[in-house]
């Protein structure tokens, strides 16, 4: 059974800023269009941006469900708020950079567990589509005290769950910083450009598996598990980057061509507490890719693993303490598999996944022995975007095909009967960001003939 949303449903989006941009994103179009014939159309405000549809800035949701941060627009992006959801007010200030003149204006951030420590990122270089380096600081709320992470930009900066420690990787090894004792750890030293990474994955990974970190805190914070990729049998290959100068400059890295060798890759787990390493012997599973990293709420480490053609992928269920490991799922076709858009390992041991039914990919759930799938959102076509369950464990949130290809609508699906509610009201590719307990939505519908509008939804 499907049923959707009232429009009456909805309240003003936060903050007047917000309102004015999703509604200047409406009258964009019509104001270009009105002066098209008075005004000249150049190179230059084509690449600049001048005809873009304007956006509603994002936020990050926090613990308290009445809140999110973001960037203060108002302060030119160097003042870090909180503000209500429903009335868009600002609650407190989480950051001033004029406080801190060192840093400069942050360009991104991320709370620890507990939201009293901040990463935040400046001088943010890209490397190749998802990954980049940045310079790193590390402010904790309480005391308003700033640190650099790290003397030089670092990758993939995340707190552990005990919020005392940071990983993070640099010049292709992985590192942990005690924020007690202020000392680094190395996990791995061998690290080599062009030859071997620890913890953030090659360029097929990254293009091919939109993926960009390739390690994992545990749940309790007591052991850290990565993937080590050894490169030093792929092709090596020339591109020319033309930056500012007169001539070019060749960038060598390792790019495996269809048929090609790609990097050998293994697993491996660091305990915390004394920060020694090992090696997890996966010689029993015939694979040849490792793209994803996960742990169970009950403490296993879980791990997919992909054969080169594509078509048989298993998800391996590791005992942390000794090693041992068995195959929880598995699955297998004559073409091709696609990765999990979803992967949630809830507290009975089930496993909520999305795999492949009568052709559509699905959003299934598993018996933790893997047998009596159920299925949801069969009446919708494939499963596009994953965003999450309610803190309940009552009810999951997704998107899906609807009809013509070009049309997306986000859904609610409730666990114990398979009942899905349609929470997108408007035509067209809807996306979704929740807040933390997944009772305020904000959807952004686009269309080919308008701006995106932005809308904020009690669910």
């Amino acid at each position: 059974m499907t049923s959707s949303f009232s429009p009456t449903q909805a309240f003003r989006f936060a903050g007047s800023a917000a309102l004015a941009l999703w509604m200047s994103s409406s009258v964009l179009l019509a104001q270009n269009a009105q002066s098209s014939d008075k005004k000249q159309i150049s190179l230059e405000s084509i690449w600049t941006g001048s005809y873009f549809a304007k956006r509603v800035q994002g936020f990050t949701a926090m613990r308290d469900p009445n809140s999110y941060a973001a960037f203060d627009p108002e302060s030119d992006g160097s003042a870090i708020r909180r503000y209500s959801f429903k009335g868009g007010t600002s609650q407190e200030v989480l950051f001033d950079a004029s406080q801190h003149p060192e840093l400069g204006a942050p360009e991104d951030f991320s709370f620890s567990p507990d939201e009293e420590g901040l990463l935040l990122l400046t001088d943010i270089r890209p490397i190749y589509r998802h990954s980049f380096t940045a310079k790193t600081y590390v402010f904790h709320r309480p005391d308003k005290s700033l640190h650099l992470l790290d003397e030089e930009p670092v990758r993939n900066a995340v707190f552990s769950p005990t919020e005392d420690k940071i990983a993070f990787a640099k010049s292709n090894n992985l590192y942990i910083k005690d924020l007690k004792t202020d000392r680094v750890h190395a996990l791995s030293s061998d690290g080599l450009q062009n030859e071997i990474i620890n913890g953030t994955p090659d360029w097929v990974y990254e293009e091919e598996f939109s993926y960009d970190r390739a390690f994992e805190w545990s749940k309790d914070g007591k052991f850290l598990a990565w993937v080590r990729f050894d490169e030093r049998e792929v092709p090596e290959f020339s591109m020319d980057v033309y930056g500012q100068g007169l001539y070019p400059k060749p960038e060598l890295f390792k790019y495996p061509k269809a048929g090609e060798a790609n990097s050998a890759v293994s697993l491996h787990l660091a305990e915390t507490s004394t920060y020694s390493a090992r090696t997890i012997d996966l010689s029993a599973y015939d694979f040849e890719y490792l793209p994803r990293i996960y742990w169970s709420e009950s403490g296993e480490l879980m791990v997919l693993v992909l054969n080169r053609l594509q078509n048989k992928m298993q998800l391996l269920s590791i005992d942390p303490a000794s090693g041992r490991s068995s195959v929880a799922l598995s699955w297998s076709d004559p073409a091709y598999l696609e990765l999990p858009a979803a992967m949630m390992f809830l507290k009975d041991g089930r496993i909520l996944t999305s795999a492949e039914v009568d052709g559509m990919n699905r959003l299934v759930l598993y018996s933790r022995e893997g047998r009596r799938p159920e299925v949801f959102g069969t009446e919708f076509g494939e499963l596009d975007e994953f965003y999450g369950m309610d803190p309940k464990g009552e009810r999951v949130y997704y998107s899906a095909a609807a009809g013509e290809i070009h049309r997306r609508v986000v859904l609610e699906t409730r666990l114990k009967d398979g009942k899905t509610r349609v929470l997108s009201a408007y035509q067209g590719w809807n996306q979704a960001v929740f807040n933390s307990d997944f009772s305020v939505v904000q959807l952004v519908s686009e269309r080919a003939d308008s701006p995106p509008e932005t809308s904020l939804w009690e669910v």
